[in-house]
């Protein structure tokens, strides 16, 4: 006689797996701005400026490739 796992049951969606794919995806591509990589901004909100800029160039090479 099988016995039943215990606990809730898991929910796998392939749709969520897929898009937090691509959301890990993008943190090696920030590791190419170095300026990223090591923290030079002593101001968050110069720091957060450059995860923008970078966020908005890697949208832009990805937009005019496909």
């Amino acid at each position: 006689m099988p016995t039943t796992k215990r606990g809730r049951k898991r929910l796998f969606q392939p749709q969520i797996y897929k898009l937090r794919f691509t959301i890990e995806r993008t943190f090696p591509w920030l590791d190419k701005f170095k300026r990223l990589l090591i923290r030079f901004e002593r101001r968050d909100l110069y720091f957060l400026t450059a995860h923008f800029i970078a966020f908005t160039l890697i949208n832009l090479r990805h937009i005019l490739i496909a």
